[in-house]
């Protein structure tokens, strides 16, 4: 039987996974929030044209198999930024 726990991580999850656990301890929930929200925005183009079975079958099957660490980096800066800019706001969340 082969240990998991010795495989090593893609670079790519391995980094998803430490900003993950450092976000943990800084209040997780909240960034959470920010990082759904820069990865609907990164396919807000694509998302719009879509009738709703094309929608619910892209975010079924997302095209993120072939990203790299760089495309997680960029998407949990702009989660980073739209934290910084909107969490002491809370009123953009009121209807």
């Amino acid at each position: 039987m082969h240990d998991m726990t010795a495989w090593p991580l893609p670079h790519c999850l391995d980094k998803l996974t430490r900003v993950c656990s450092h976000a943990i301890a800084c209040r997780f929930d909240t960034f959470h929030v920010y990082v759904c929200a820069a990865f609907l925005l990164k396919f807000a183009p694509q998302l719009k044209s879509m009738k709703f079975t094309e929608l619910v079958t892209f975010i079924q099957r997302m095209p993120t198999s072939a990203w790299a660490v760089k495309d997680v980096e960029e998407l949990l800066a702009q989660a980073y930024v739209y934290k910084t800019l909107f969490e002491a706001s809370p009123s953009h969340l009121s209807s």
